[in-house]
């Protein structure tokens, strides 16, 4: 039994929301993948980036409050990964730097390092692993046929709430468009014709695809 395996799953600003987000179905599908090999379900788990200020965007990743939900479960942990969306994948990088073990793998989704969304000396992330999953079309979509209701990202590069493009160390992959489990291209119809839908910021953390490689990539290298 893969006991002391832990896998943090670490949700952004407004992540603690009423609802199931994106990052909560990430938790649950590696529960419901990994369970052949036989993971503690309690150590695939959800923090939020910073508990007590969930909401604000001045405020700094908690990592000392996530580091003791892992050293909760084991202060040894037999393989690590962090996973994290937008103010969430500032904080898994932070934390990747002051756990017991080296991350086994890091993966980021759009992620934001604060209002300038600026990457720091102390933001650069470990791991033996380390992606980066980001998108440049918008904040929020709005409306995929006429686009009423769309927010930009505040710069084309790294704009607050729109994930950093070059993060150092990391495999850095651009998402344009939402993707099904299998990676196609989601669509919807619309008057004209059918029009595939874009990905945003604040749903990347639920694009099925990039679910998969998360869980592909962690069974892969928990069966070597």
């Amino acid at each position: 039994m893969n006991e002391n395996v832990v896998i943090v799953c670490i949700s952004g600003r407004s992540g603690s929301s009423v609802g199931t987000t994106g990052i909560e179905r990430i938790r649950d599908m590696l529960r419901k993948e990994l369970y052949t090999l036989e993971i503690n379900p309690e150590n695939i788990f959800r923090r939020s980036w910073n508990r007590n200020e969930d909401d604000n965007p001045f405020g700094e990743p908690d990592v000392n409050d996530i580091n003791s939900e892992i050293n909760h479960r084991t202060t040894s942990p037999s393989y690590l990964a962090i996973i994290g969306h937008s103010y969430g994948g500032w904080a898994a990088c932070r934390l990747s730097k002051v756990t017991n073990r080296i991350p086994d793998f890091v993966g980021l989704i759009d992620p934001v390092f604060g209002l300038k969304n600026s990457l720091g000396a102390q933001d650069v992330p470990r791991g033996n692993l380390i992606k980066n999953w980001y998108q440049n079309n918008c904040i929020v979509n709005g409306d995929p046929c006429t686009g009423l209701g769309k927010i930009p990202c505040s710069q084309r590069g790294a704009g607050f709430s729109c994930g950093y493009q070059n993060v150092e160390g990391a495999i850095n992959v651009q998402e344009e468009f939402r993707r099904d489990w299998n990676g196609n291209r989601k669509r919807v119809s619309c008057l004209g014709g059918r029009r595939y839908i874009l990905t945003s910021h604040v749903d990347i953390d639920e694009d099925s695809w990039i679910h998969r490689q998360i869980r592909d990539q962690i069974y892969s290298d928990l069966s070597r």
